[in-house]
């Protein structure tokens, strides 16, 4: 431990940031989900004028399925919940 007789542990800390960015992760998928269930014109006007909107939206949900197993291992899904991401996942492959 360090100096202070007050100090938070190593093991503590290192549970508590994990906790924090797995909670970060989380809410940018939310986001990135909320993003592609809006109505194509609310996608359009949520961007910049240059952007490939249908590009931007399937690049989104790519990034945001990088970071869906690690939120299922801090179980944040339902099986069902799981499962319809999946498929959407696999719907946007085509």
């Amino acid at each position: 431990m360090g100096g202070a007789g007050n100090s938070i542990p190593v093991k503590v800390l290192a549970r508590l940031k994990f906790i924090m960015n797995v909670e970060a992760q989380y809410n940018t998928f939310v986001e990135g989900l909320k993003l592609i269930a809006l109505p194509y014109e609310d996608q359009v006007k949520s961007m910049e004028n240059f952007v490939d909107v249908p590009v931007e939206i399937t690049s989104t949900f790519q990034d945001i399925f990088l970071i869906f197993p690690q939120l299922i291992r801090a179980n944040f899904f339902s099986l069902d919940a799981i499962a319809a991401i999946i498929i959407a996942f696999n719907h946007m492959q085509g």
